[in-house]
C-alpha cells in the first residue's frame, strides 16, 4: 500500500543519537522545531534549544514515505520499541495519534484566489487558539516546504 504518510527520527547533530520518533504527513516533521522557536515548555522543546544553543542542529530524517496511516503508526511504534523509549523524548509508546486535528486544533484553510490584486486571501475557521496569529503562524508551519530533511 501507499500513501501520504511516513515516519521520522529525530537527531541531535552533535552526539548523532536518535531523540525522538515520530509519524506525520506534509511537514509535521518540521512541528517540534516550530514549537521550540517559540519557545512553549516542554523537555522535547528545551532539548532542541539545548542542541542549538551548544552550536548543534536538529536532524530530520524520513525513515519510510509512501505510508497508510496504519503503517505509519505500526513503524513508529516498533522505531520506539527499538531504541527504548527511556532514551527518547517520546511521552507514549507510539501508533495513537491521529491526523486530524479537529477538536484539538483549528481548521485551517487557506484559499488562494487569482482574482485579488491583494495576493493570498486567507480563511481561517477560528477554533481553540489563543490567537489569529497563532493560526496564522500553525497555518505556515504546516504547508512549508520539508525540503531541509535529510
Amino acid at each position: 500500500m501507499s500513501g501520504d504518510f511516513y515516519t521520522y527520527e529525530l537527531v541531535n547533530s552533535l552526539t548523532n543519537n536518535i531523540f525522538y520518533v515520530g509519524k506525520g504527513k506534509n511537514a509535521r516533521i518540521n512541528f517540534h522545531e516550530y514549537q521550540a522557536r517559540r519557545l512553549v515548555q516542554a523537555p522535547l522543546y528545551e532539548y532542541i534549544r539545548q542542541i542549538w544553543e551548544q552550536g548543534g542542529r536538529v536532524i530530520r530524517r524520513k525513515v519510510q514515505r509512501d505510508l497508510t496511516e496504519k503503517e505509519s503508526h505500526g513503524i513508529e511504534r516498533q522505531l520506539i520499541a527499538k531504541y527504548g523509549r527511556e532514551n527518547l523524548f517520546n511521552r507514549t509508546e507510539g501508533g495513537e495519534g491521529g491526523s486530524s486535528r479537529v477538536g484539538r486544533y483549528a481548521s485551517i484553510t487557506l484559499e488562494i484566489r487569482r482574482d485579488l490584486l491583494e495576493g493570498v486571501e486567507w480563511k481561517i475557521r477560528l477554533g481553540r487558539y489563543r490567537s489569529r496569529r497563532e493560526v496564522i503562524e500553525e497555518a505556515l508551519m504546516c504547508f512549508l516546504s520539508d525540503s531541509q530533511d535529510e
